[in-house]
């Protein structure tokens, strides 16, 4: 589906790094849609990892070391690009502390993308006082009036943008986010994952996995915590927490602590091309989130990549797990309680059928539904509502 329009696609996130979700999101996003039209990204910085001779790339830089000025420098010198240049529509990634005056004298139609709760994550992370939520929750509003669209990544993302930021249901779209098939693929690194095992020196052991970010709504603690209750029946099992984040220290004291070091290992970040190697030494993997609060909202990429590559995926009992997992394609339970969620993997480990059966069913969902390919024709049809 070719869209013969000037697309600007403006992200507070750098290109060609691979530490979280968000660069990773922007690098297939603009990769897919790129294919499909002209595409410019305005970013704070390029890596040396990156390079896409069909996107026309414009770095705004990123000089300061306080992290709201720096959101201000992106919005404002991205904005300045924007005015002097003609394109149909602007897709902007929209954060915190972005002030956004001169989008009214900006050409084009405006489409604004929202990957989470903004507000409630940031007063998870930090202390928030009610006058700053206040005025931070009136900026936001301000900010969704001045797009023609809003784009989102869940059905309850949705909802909480429209009852608590106050945009019209009717103006809200939701896009789900994908998988790069061709290298979350079952098989294609199964050497390479040998070769992890026999690097850790657990050739034969049964291998739990985690991908992601050490956020306090991602459930990493609970699975730390259903490894102590395991390990006094199953001491074949190891657990692999594969990543970094603002909680990976203090989970790293936790493991120390419980003495579960032979138990669980921690490799911290790898880069995103790594990825499928560790996830395909995963007899099962792990998405421990809890059943309330911020992990409702979103629609992570883990997920995905667990399902592309076949594997039994247990997930937290979230409000949109049945979505993807429902129907034979996963266990969906309450990772909060450590002896449910350790009776759940000894239960996934002792049935090898129901746990193919599960990851079978799981892959065929991921390649009809949740691809980048989809997540960009989704798009484009936005775009071309709005330009309608």
């Amino acid at each position: 589906m070719m869209l013969d329009k000037d697309i600007a696609v403006c992200a507070k996130v750098p290109l060609g790094e691979w530490k979280a979700g968000s660069p990773t999101h922007l690098h297939e996003f603009i990769t897919n849609l790129s294919k499909h039209a002209r595409i410019r990204a305005y970013v704070p910085y390029v890596s040396g990892e990156y390079y896409n001779e069909d996107v026309n790339i414009h770095e705004t830089g990123s000089t300061y070391g306080n992290p709201a000025l720096n959101m201000y420098h992106f919005s404002t010198s991205a904005q300045l690009k924007l005015l002097g240049a003609s394109q149909d529509i602007i897709h902007w990634r929209l954060d915190l502390a972005q002030e956004l005056l001169m989008f009214r004298f900006i050409k084009g139609k405006k489409v604004c993308e929202i990957n989470g709760p903004l507000l409630e994550e940031q007063a998870r992370m930090r202390s928030m006082p009610g006058p700053v939520y206040w005025a931070a929750q009136q900026e936001l509003k301000n900010n969704l009036r001045r797009f023609d669209r809003i784009v989102v990544v869940s059905d309850e993302l949705k909802d909480l943008v429209s009852s608590k930021y106050g945009a019209p249901a009717e103006n809200i779209s939701v896009v789900y986010n994908g998988v790069n098939t061709s290298l979350f693929s079952p098989g294609k690194f199964r050497r390479e994952a040998d070769q992890l095992r026999d690097r850790f020196g657990i050739p034969d052991k049964k291998v739990l996995g985690f991908v992601g970010g050490f956020r306090p709504w991602h459930g990493v603690q609970f699975a730390i915590e259903m490894m102590a209750r395991l390990i006094k029946t199953r001491e074949d099992t190891i657990l692999f927490i594969v990543g970094s984040g603002h909680e990976y220290e203090n989970i790293k004291s936790e493991v120390h602590n419980k003495g579960l070091d032979p138990y669980i290992i921690m490799p911290g970040s790898v880069p995103y091309m790594e990825v499928p190697k560790y996830v395909e030494m995963f007899d099962v993997a792990l998405a421990p989130y809890p059943s309330n609060g911020v992990s409702n909202y979103f629609n992570p990429l883990k997920l995905f990549e667990y399902m592309a590559m076949k594997k039994p995926i247990i997930c937290g009992n979230t409000s949109w797990a049945k979505r993807f997992l429902g129907n034979g394609r996963g266990v969906i339970i309450n990772c909060e309680d450590p002896a449910v969620l350790a009776r759940s993997v000894a239960s996934l480990l002792d049935d090898p059928d129901t746990s193919r059966q599960f990851a079978e069913n799981a892959m065929k969902s991921a390649l009809k539904d949740y691809t980048w390919e989809n997540n960009v024709s989704r798009m484009i049809k936005v775009y071309q509502d709005i330009l309608n």
